[in-house]
């Protein structure tokens, strides 16, 4: 559906930012419809920088959020000879939905920290276990400069993950920003989260 609906648009980035790119699986996909972009990855998983080397032009090892200080990740267990490692799920938050085997200490930044104040990208996708918002927040120019974005969003308010924001929040967020909220592109088969395209105005 998401696919589809991105091929529909008459649009044509030139660069596009994954932000929480996990093993690159979206960009490798979004790459069959913007193969002339140029792509940046970003994503928390030190494991995964060597597949999303072969579908990125750049890539970023970072934990990303609204400023620049240590924070605890907590990791999700792969069962491989009980290594602890990162999995899709891993977090800032110790989210209940994603139960953590282990904790690490990790610097976060602010995405301009890791680009560059300056950098620009015509369509922005977020996937960071609810740190979207936090993110927007550290560093409101660079999406502001965007066309699109693309954000994994929480349907309703969960009270056991109250730092998560809401459709709500997140709407209001991205009009402070200058951006329409557009239609629901994907739900993942989920009935609480979704992901919701935002184009500016």
């Amino acid at each position: 559906m998401m696919y589809e609906y991105l091929e529909n648009l008459d649009f044509k980035p030139k660069k596009v930012l994954d932000l929480g790119a996990w093993n690159g699986i979206w960009t490798r996909e979004v790459k069959e419809f913007w193969p002339d972009a140029h792509y940046t990855c970003i994503e928390a998983g030190k494991k995964h920088e060597g597949r999303l080397l072969k579908c990125a032009n750049e890539v970023f090892i970072a934990v990303l959020g609204n400023e620049n200080k240590e924070v605890d990740m907590h990791l999700r267990k792969i069962n491989r000879e009980s290594k602890i490692t990162y999995t899709k799920g891993s977090n800032i938050f110790g989210l209940s939905t994603f139960p953590s085997q282990a904790v690490e200490k990790r610097n976060m930044q602010t995405l301009k920290a890791v680009v560059g104040a300056d950098a620009t990208y015509d369509f922005i996708k977020q996937d960071v276990q609810g740190a979207e918002l936090l993110v927007m927040q550290g560093s409101p120019e660079i999406f502001k400069r965007a066309t699109y974005v693309l954000n994994e969003v929480n349907l309703y308010k969960d009270p056991e993950e109250f730092l998560i924001p809401d459709v709500k929040e997140m709407d209001l967020f991205m009009q402070s920003l200058g951006f329409n909220s557009s239609a629901v592109i994907d739900n993942h088969g989920k009935v609480d989260q979704i992901d919701k395209l935002y184009w500016k105005n």
